[in-house]
């Protein structure tokens, strides 16, 4: 199987496990929220320019304004448009390395 296809389908099972756990603890909203200010932080000071990259911005617009609900909905989603939004996820944290790492082993979601 292509490589990169594998890969996005890792993605998906791992996007599922973390909206299950915040689903059951809306309250983990604040760990990608965190991790954004914090990346768009590091990036401005680490860049050239001093702007933060694309994923960032667009990942901080997506947590400052749309309700959980739906951005739960962009994290279940298979539309390729979306794709691109898990190369720069802040959801990291939610699921222990653990987790993440029997998920890649395994191709397949464990209870999370």
């Amino acid at each position: 199987m292509n490589e990169h296809i594998e890969l996005v389908k890792k993605h998906r099972i791992l996007d599922r496990m973390v909206v299950r756990r915040i689903r059951e603890n809306p309250s983990l909203m604040e760990i990608p929220r965190s991790n954004i200010e914090r990346w768009i932080k590091l990036e401005v000071e680490q860049s050239m320019d001093g702007i933060p990259s694309d994923y960032s911005l667009l990942w901080k617009q997506i947590l400052d304004t749309l309700p959980t609900e739906k951005i739960l909905e962009i994290l279940e989603s298979e539309d390729p448009r979306y794709e691109q939004l898990q190369h720069g996820s802040p959801f990291v944290g939610i699921l222990s390395q653990d987790e993440v790492r029997a998920a890649y082993r395994n191709g397949e979601a464990i209870p999370a």
